[in-house]
């Protein structure tokens, strides 16, 4: 599957969001409004990409409706980190131009390095 990065970053702002003692499941991450305009296997595969990389940390279990059912815990601090790095619209617009122009698609810990880049350079470092 092809992972969505703009649904990534909705997720992510979605999640920040959330207050501290806020634990949903997969179910309100599907019917947020932010997110409806990604298909459900977007979101759940976002979530499973950003869980695996370390951004954040969800309980993962099996269900019946939906191809995984989770909740959420937290946004680590390396998802902290690559959320400030996205949340510019202009620096986001730039790292995914730059992901897509030269790979076509990467990673989200390639993504987030690219971020970095737009930011480095933005700041003439």
């Amino acid at each position: 599957m092809k992972l969505n990065y703009d649904c990534v970053r909705d997720v992510l702002l979605t999640c920040e969001d959330l207050g501290f003692d806020e634990k949903p499941s997969a179910k309100f991450f599907i019917e947020h409004e932010k997110l409806q305009c990604y298909t459900v296997e977007d979101i759940l595969y976002s979530f499973k990409q950003l869980d695996s990389a370390g951004y954040i940390e969800i309980r993962e279990f099996k269900a019946l409706r939906v191809p995984f059912d989770f909740i959420f815990k937290e946004i680590t601090w390396s998802g902290h980190e690559f959320l400030k790095n996205i949340k510019d619209d202009s620096v986001w617009s730039k790292a995914k131009e730059k992901v897509s122009s030269s790979v076509g698609t990467a990673s989200i810990s390639i993504l987030s390095a690219t971020a970095t880049a737009v930011i480095k350079n933005k700041l003439g470092l």
